[in-house]
C-alpha cells in the first residue's frame, strides 16, 4: 500500500489489484520541526514508547505523547464506553464498542467519498467490515492516487488474481473501471 503513490506518480499505467479495501485513515505526516526534536529529553523515545502501549492496551495517561491514528481509535471507543458508564444503567458495553466501531467505519468510508473522483472505484475502495478485520492502515496520499488517470483499480471482489500472462490477467470479476 505505501507504494502505490509512489508507483503512480511515475508508471505510464498502474493496475491495482485488491481483493478486499483496506481501512486507510489519515496519517496526517508532516516534518519533524528541528527546534521540537532538540527540547527532547534523554529516554524520549522510551518514555513515548511506554506511553503508546499503555494507551493501545486501554490504560490512562494524562497525556497522548504520540497522539497517532492508533491512539486515537482507542482513546475514542474508550470515551464512548466511559460516557455510557456513566449514562443509562445498564448499557452494554459490547454495544457501545460496536457503536464506536461502526462510527469510524462511517468516517473511513466517507473519506473515501471525499477524496476519491469517480463513484465507481470509491465504492470499491470502500471498507465494509469492523475496524480490527483487518489491521487499519494511515496514509496521506493513498486514495488521492485513484484520482490519477493512470492508474485503475481492479477489483477481483475478494476472489484474488488467479494468474498472470504475458499479456494480460485473470480475474474472476471485472474492474471497477475499463481496463481494455
Amino acid at each position: 500500500m505505501q507504494c502505490v503513490p509512489h508507483l503512480g506518480e511515475t508508471a505510464r499505467h498502474l493496475y491495482v489489484f485488491q481483493r478486499t479495501p483496506s481501512s486507510i485513515d489519515v496519517r496526517n505526516n508532516r516534518p519533524t520541526d528541528p527546534d521540537w526534536a532538540k527540547s527532547l529529553k534523554p529516554g524520549w523515545h522510551k518514555q513515548r514508547m511506554d506511553n503508546f502501549n499503555i494507551l493501545v492496551s486501554g490504560g490512562f495517561q494524562e497525556e497522548d505523547l504520540v497522539s497517532d491514528g492508533w491512539t486515537d481509535i482507542i482513546r475514542k471507543l474508550l470515551v464512548m464506553v466511559q460516557q455510557d458508564r456513566s449514562g443509562e444503567a445498564g448499557r452494554d458495553p459490547g454495544k457501545t464498542m460496536e457503536l464506536a466501531d461502526f462510527e469510524k467505519m462511517n468516517q473511513i468510508r466517507a473519506r473515501v467519498d471525499q477524496v476519491v473522483k469517480d463513484q465507481a472505484t470509491a465504492d470499491a475502495l470502500k471498507p465494509w467490515y469492523r475496524q480490527f478485520c483487518k489491521r487499519p492502515c494511515f496514509h496521506d496520499d493513498y486514495l488521492a492516487t485513484f484520482n490519477r488517470p493512470n492508474v485503475t483499480l481492479v477489483d477481483t471482489k475478494g476472489k484474488g488474481v488467479e494468474r498472470i500472462t504475458r499479456r494480460a490477467w485473470s480475474r474472476t470479476a471485472s474492474s471497477t473501471r475499463s481496463t481494455a
